[in-house]
């Protein structure tokens, strides 16, 4: 799987759903091959630097902060509403300056677009958020001194070939980060607090040892990667004995390549001082990995610092069966939680 996202040449990324979905707007960078892609790429890449993280870091601690003091407060809750599609949304909103008032309308289409009931509430979705964030956009260029955040600025001085991104450029690259962070973040969120919720003694360890927390979410990237991606085919080939087509499309389960026993033996067992826990790719890997991995780390260790102190004796409630969602990612379509003493006769 591996040195088929590394192989851009035969497996393409103009199309990564499957079925295939033609939508109205194309994805900078993601939906563009080497050596286009790499064009755009290197400004996105910059909206996830050091310094941008480093002024976001108190916005995204006082964000989880409060989030988990809500919670704190009360003594269950179900985490997949109350905090995993919450605080992704709230980041991005920050970052672009966007109205927070808005924040449950943009969950509300993060939710429908990846795990709609079907392609028309998908595609009905996609259509609203790319009319609010177009008509946002128009706002920011006609003004863009009374612009806050960091994406807008950016852009706007980013160059491609020496000129400036155009406004269909700009408006695609929020779309695709839009899309690729948001749903991506929450579904991780739900596979670590549900393992910590279920395993006492680690839980305890990093509420404990804080500073182990870095190398326990690599670990748990690897034990419960969440997505799967697909890839087009570019030509009539043989790829490892097997014939493929052009136009075929191929499915990349990065959700399971953490679990190859020949990489991580003992692959269903979490070790927080694995080895190589590092090695994983719950990211992708090649040109295409994720440009928004550092921003996914930080938001990770932040809600664990955050929220690991304030839920004591934190567990699944019990009697509850536990429904996945499907597709691009996979996550917990809910997670209620239980804390505190409230609960322990039960």
């Amino acid at each position: 799987m591996i040195d088929v996202l590394r192989n851009w040449d035969l497996f393409s990324n103009h199309s990564i759903r499957i079925p295939q979905v033609e939508r109205t707007v194309r994805s900078i960078p993601h939906h563009l091959d080497p050596p286009e892609h790499a064009k755009f790429r290197i400004p996105v890449v910059e909206l996830f630097g050091n310094p941008v993280l480093n002024e976001l870091t108190p916005h995204i601690r006082a964000t989880a902060r409060a989030l988990a003091d809500e919670l704190a407060s009360r003594n269950e809750a179900e985490f997949v509403k109350d905090f995993a599609l919450k605080m992704p949304v709230e980041i991005f909103m920050r970052m672009c300056g966007l109205p927070l008032d808005r924040r449950e309308e943009m969950i509300e289409w993060v939710q429908s677009y990846f795990h709609g009931g079907s392609l028309e509430e998908s595609n009905a979705a996609h259509e609203k958020s790319i009319a609010f964030l177009s008509g946002w956009l128009d706002e920011q260029l006609a003004n863009p001194a009374r612009g806050t955040g960091h994406i807008i600025p950016s852009l706007l001085e980013a160059r491609v070939d020496g000129r400036a991104l155009t406004r269909e450029e700009v408006l695609s690259i929020i779309i695709t980060l839009f899309n690729g962070g948001l749903d991506t973040v929450a579904a991780q969120m739900t596979h670590i607090v549900h393992y910590l919720a279920e395993h006492e003694a680690q839980r305890c360890l990093l509420v404990d040892h804080p500073e182990q927390i870095p190398d326990a979410i690599e670990e748990l990237l690897r034990r419960f990667s969440i997505i799967s991606i697909g890839r087009k085919v570019t030509r009539d080939a043989t790829f490892r004995g097997m014939d493929l087509r052009q136009g075929e499309m191929v499915l990349c389960l990065i959700s399971a390549a953490g679990l190859d026993e020949n990489v991580f033996p003992d692959a269903l067992n979490v070790d927080f001082t694995r080895s190589n826990r590092r090695q994983h790719c719950a990211f992708g890997t090649g040109p295409h990995m994720c440009v928004g991995a550092p921003l996914a780390r930080l938001e990770l260790r932040i809600m664990l610092e955050e929220l690991l102190p304030r839920l004591p004796r934190l567990r699944v409630r019990p009697g509850v069966q536990l429904t996945y969602h499907t597709g691009v990612t996979l996550g917990l379509a809910e997670l209620p939680l239980q804390w505190g003493e409230a609960h322990d006769a039960s």
